[in-house]
């Protein structure tokens, strides 16, 4: 995957890591869905994308909160991957 860092969408996410972190989640989860559902109509493109970016989010959420209670000496979490192939199977 290659991220353009001129782009404007790119310049504008870049204000915070946050920001950056999201848009380049969204690009890559973009490149597995294109790459995954080949052959399938735009609306079940869209809809897979939509699945695939709330899925990253929430664990992007849960792995964020995990961190912070390690770094306070909280309880120790596993880490969460997301896995396209869950999708694939569903189509």
């Amino acid at each position: 995957m290659v991220i353009n860092n001129g782009h404007r969408d790119f310049v504008y996410a870049a204000r915070s890591k946050m920001l950056k972190l999201r848009y380049i989640c969204r690009l890559f989860a973009k490149e597995l869905v294109l790459k995954n559902f080949i052959g399938i109509p735009p609306d079940q493109l869209l809809e897979r994308l939509l699945e695939l970016t709330l899925y990253t989010e929430e664990n992007l959420r849960y792995s964020l909160v995990a961190n912070r209670q390690r770094e306070a000496g909280g309880v120790r979490v596993h880490r969460l991957q997301a896995r396209v192939n869950v999708l694939a199977s569903s189509v």
